[in-house]
C-alpha cells in the first residue's frame, strides 16, 4: 500500500496500523511510505519501525502524484493500493480485495465504495460495466477504493504536471486498460476534515479538474459534465469567486435541467451577492 504524507504523524500512525491490522494469514502486507519533506522525518516514527513499512523520503517537498508515483516503484507486491494520510482501511479491505480479483483473473483493476451516503451493501464481486462512466459520476471512484495488479500499476503512472485532481486522471487513463470489478462492500474510511478539506490548495483543485475537463473532453458525456461543473462551482466559491462559481453552477444546470442542486446553488451565489452589496435578501429567496 502507498501513503504519501506530510506533517501529519498522528494521522500517519493511525493510517499505516490500519494496513498493518489487515488479515496477513494469506496475504504479504507491505507499506511504503513517502514521506514528502516533513519538518520531522517519518523514519523516526515509532509506527516506522515495523519491518513491513518502507519509507523513502523526499527532502523537498513535492506534489502528490511525484510522491505516489515514487511509492509505486518502491512497493514489491503482487498488488497495489492507495491510502491518503489521514483515511484509513476497514477490516478484510486488503483480503476481500484480493480475493475479489482472484475470482476474475483477467482483471487488473478493483473499486469499492470508500464512505457512501447510503449504507446498503452486497458484498458482491461483480463486473463494473462502464468504469469510465462510473468515474466521472456524481459520486466517482475515490483512490482509497482502488486496487491495482502489479502488472497494470507498472504501466501507468500520475501525472506530475497536475497538483490537484491526478487522481481522477489517473483513474480516466487507467479504466480503459483493463475489465474491472467492483466489489459492494465499504472497506475505506475518510476522515471528516476540519477547516480545509486537502492538502491540496483549491486553486490547485481548480486548475487540475479544468485540465481533465480539457483533457478528456471526448469522455465527458452532459450528464457527468454537469457534475464536474457543479464541483468546480463549489471550489470557486470557497476560493471566493461568486462570478466563476456562477457560471460553473449555470452550466451544470444546463447540461442537467432537471437537477435540483446546481438551480439551488445559483440561488444561494445571489442571495451572497445580495449580502455584499448591503441588500436583504428576500424571503424565500
Amino acid at each position: 500500500m502507498v501513503i504519501p504524507t506530510r506533517d501529519r504523524p498522528e494521522e500517519l500512525s493511525r493510517a499505516v496500523r490500519s494496513v498493518l491490522d489487515q488479515d496477513s494469514r494469506t496475504l504479504r502486507i507491505e507499506v511504503v511510505v513517502v514521506d514528502d519533506g516533513s519538518r520531522v522525518p517519518v523514519a523516526d516514527l515509532p509506527v516506522a519501525a515495523d519491518p513491513r513499512v518502507r519509507v523513502v523520503r523526499n527532502e523537498t517537498p513535492s506534489r502528490p502524484a511525484t510522491a505516489r508515483n515514487r511509492g509505486m516503484d518502491a512497493l514489491d507486491t503482487d498488488f497495489v493500493g492507495f491510502l491518503d494520510d489521514d483515511d484509513v482501511y476497514l477490516p478484510n479491505k486488503a483480503l476481500g480485495s484480493v480475493q475479489c480479483l482472484t475470482r476474475h483473473p483477467d482483471a487488473a483493476m478493483l473499486y469499492h465504495p470508500v464512505n457512501p451516503r447510503h449504507s446498503e451493501q452486497t458484498g458482491s464481486c461483480h463486473r463494473m460495466k462502464d468504469p469510465v462512466r462510473r468515474a466521472l459520476s456524481r459520486r466517482p471512484m475515490h483512490l482509497n477504493g482502488i486496487v491495482l495488479r502489479q502488472t497494470l500499476a507498472r504501466q501507468v503512472r500520475f501525472d506530475p504536471g497536475l497538483a490537484g485532481a491526478e487522481d481522477v486522471d489517473f483513474v480516466l487513463r487507467v479504466a480503459p486498460l483493463t475489465p474491472v470489478v467492483e466489489l459492494d462492500r465499504i472497506l475505506a474510511r475518510r476522515a471528516h476534515r476540519q477547516g480545509s478539506e486537502t492538502a491540496i490548495s483549491l486553486w490547485d483543485r481548480i486548475d487540475g479538474n479544468l485540465r481533465v475537463r480539457e483533457r478528456h473532453a471526448g469522455l465527458f458525456d452532459r450528464e457527468a459534465r454537469a457534475y464536474l461543473e457543479y464541483r468546480l462551482g463549489w471550489l470557486y466559491l470557497k476560493a471566493g469567486r461568486r462570478g466563476p462559481a456562477a457560471a460553473c453552477f449555470a452550466r451544470a444546470a444546463a447540461n442537467r435541467p432537471s437537477w435540483s442542486l446546481p438551480w439551488k446553488a445559483l440561488a444561494r451565489v445571489g442571495r451572497l451577492r445580495l449580502v455584499s452589496r448591503g441588500q436583504k435578501p428576500e424571503e424565500g429567496g
